[in-house]
């Protein structure tokens, strides 16, 4: 199912364009009519991290995994530096693939949004290392990386592995094909037709040849 930008669907007067949350808004109804008892986990990139969203997966009972930006939702960050120093236990340490992974979190932080709704909101924050083959010099070198996510449920050791690396990591992916229909043949970037109808229908056609 796919919910495109219009113009049209901005705020014309402003002259605010149409964008990915309002477009999530109008989405977010169509999924919910389409799937009424359907269980469901979105996984959003940073820009989903707000209390709208939220409100939208409360009200329909969505699950979610939000990737936290670190400078994004600064008094929830603080509220985990805070709590996490104090929650020892919340700690796992695991091997997932040739990574080695450190997850810290903390549950049950109260976020306050603008419009002064109040969420209960588990972040959680992963650590990794691995070694890879350098491609220029062919030499093995070390990387690091950080990551951190905004949980629907509670997390614990036991859901840590699945909500993450097997959830919410798995947006990369649908990223990646993105990026490959854009930069590798595909030229979904080019204007194919200047009928907005036609466009759509590229796009779909895209995506079931996708599939295939």
């Amino acid at each position: 199912m796919s919910e495109f930008l219009n113009y049209t669907k901005g705020d014309i007067d402003r002259k605010k364009q149409d964008c990915e949350t309002k477009a999530f808004k109008r989405l977010s109804k169509r999924l919910k009519a389409t799937f009424k008892r359907l269980p469901i986990i979105l996984r959003f990139d940073g820009l989903y991290a707000n209390g709208p969203v939220m409100e939208i997966c409360r009200t329909y009972r969505w699950d979610y995994m939000i990737v936290l930006k670190d400078d994004s939702l600064t008094t929830v960050w603080k509220e985990y530096d805070i709590l996490q120093s104090l929650s020892p236990e919340n700690l796992l340490n695991m091997q997932w693939g040739n990574r080695k992974q450190s997850f810290n979190w903390v549950n049950n932080i109260e976020y306050e949004d603008t419009n002064r709704n109040i969420y209960f909101v588990h972040v959680v924050t992963c650590k990794e290392s691995w070694e890879e083959v350098d491609r220029e010099s062919n030499k093995i070198v070390s990387k690091k990386s950080k990551h951190a996510w905004i949980s629907s449920k509670p997390l614990n050791k036991r859901n840590i592995h699945e909500r993450c690396n097997l959830a919410a990591r798995h947006r990369w992916n649908i990223e990646a094909e993105i990026l490959i229909q854009k930069h590798h043949g595909y030229q979904y970037e080019h204007c194919f037709s200047y009928n907005w109808n036609a466009m759509k229908g590229y796009h779909f056609l895209m995506r079931i040849g996708l599939m295939l």
